[in-house]
């Protein structure tokens, strides 16, 4: 019990249950848990939530409530088998955001493969559109135009397909900086308005062997986490640097696809 709320035996010992772990009085469960104990009666108690008395904040706790008899038979108290349930909430608060998760993916996934469909035949339409009119006309340019906003949108909906893990692995030699700045605007509208995020390019920066969309989807998850940690807003630096990897002996020879030197991207709060 000690170890469960930090106080000490001393301040423990002689004290109400109810001065230890303040609990409306009347008719709560716990106090009739406890009233059936004296009257000989066994009951238990599950997910119940209780404010840590040092200040650790809520925790969550199973218990078993019992008599207590002396050695002649009679009661002369009861007993309170507890079991700190906090871990285990919290491991099934994670699966079920987990399980949200999935079915976000999922429903995303739909969507976006629907839309991915309906954008092939407007960016086919569009070339063929291009191809019926005169060389240097507006219309031209107006189509020209067009394009490029349906294919900014096949881009998102491609970030969407890899967000939804329906999109298999495509690397290619990509520019991180041009990622970076292409998913700027996404990133700031995830992190929201308390939030800044600070754009450090080396301009010098190698190309990179990668697939755009699952970094980006990547990139998207850090700034996501970094926004979570700053409860009351702050700046997300993203930051591209060179580096080269040292040597590490190994039994097996490493992948082809592996390099000696490779872009980096770190993420700092």
């Amino acid at each position: 019990m000690t170890a469960m709320t930090g106080l000490g035996s001393d301040a423990a010992s002689g004290g109400s249950i109810f001065d230890l772990f303040p609990d409306p009085r009347g008719t709560t469960a716990i106090e009739a848990a406890w009233r059936g104990a004296l009257e000989g009666k066994v009951s238990e108690t599950t997910d119940r939530v209780y404010v840590n008395p040092v200040g650790s904040g809520e925790s969550y706790y199973d218990a078993r409530y019992a008599p207590l008899y002396g050695e002649n038979g009679e009661i002369v108290g009861g007993l309170a088998l507890v079991r700190d349930t906090t871990e285990r909430h919290r491991m099934e608060e994670t699966m079920r955001q987990a399980q949200k998760m999935e079915a976000v993916g999922q429903l995303t996934g739909g969507i976006a493969h629907d839309f991915n469909n309906l954008l092939t035949a407007v960016i086919g339409n569009l070339q063929l559109a291009a191809d019926a009119v005169p060389g240097d006309s507006l219309a031209l340019r107006r189509i020209r135009a067009a394009e490029r906003a349906a294919d900014r949108g096949a881009r998102l909906t491609s970030q969407l397909l890899a967000f939804a893990r329906r999109k298999p692995l495509r690397p290619e030699i990509c520019n991180l900086n041009e990622l970076v700045r292409d998913f700027h605007n996404l990133t700031q509208r995830a992190a929201g308005d308390s939030v800044e995020i600070v754009l450090r390019l080396d301009p010098e920066l190698w190309p990179c062997r990668i697939d755009p969309p699952q970094f980006e989807a990547a990139m998207l998850n850090l700034v996501v986490n970094a926004r979570d940690a700053m409860a009351n807003g702050g700046v997300i630096t993203i930051e591209t640097a060179n580096a080269t990897l040292a040597s590490v002996t190994r039994k097996a020879p490493r992948p082809a696809t592996m390099c000696a030197s490779a872009s980096s991207i770190r993420g700092s709060v």
